[in-house]
């Protein structure tokens, strides 16, 4: 588990700093960074990006014959 700093802005224009955990799997792919879920299959190519708040909300991937990402088709129910 890593920490990950992410800033933003809040309502009225000031900049917000926050920390988040991050975790990897065992090939040291990026499976969670707090706010999304990342799916990866065993050839390590990332197939879907999801919300830890909203599971509903997905967005998988589809790779063409060289591995390169082809496809994203947003899923929410």
């Amino acid at each position: 588990m890593a920490y990950t700093n992410y800033s933003a802005f809040d309502h009225l224009g000031h900049r917000q700093y926050f920390w988040t955990a991050a975790y990897c799997d065992a090939n040291d792919n990026l499976t969670s960074d707090g706010i999304r879920s990342y799916a990866w299959d065993v050839e390590n190519l990332l197939v879907g990006i999801g919300y830890v708040e909203q599971p509903e909300k997905k967005y998988p991937f589809q790779h063409d014959g060289l591995d390169r990402r082809a496809v994203m088709v947003a899923l929410h129910s």
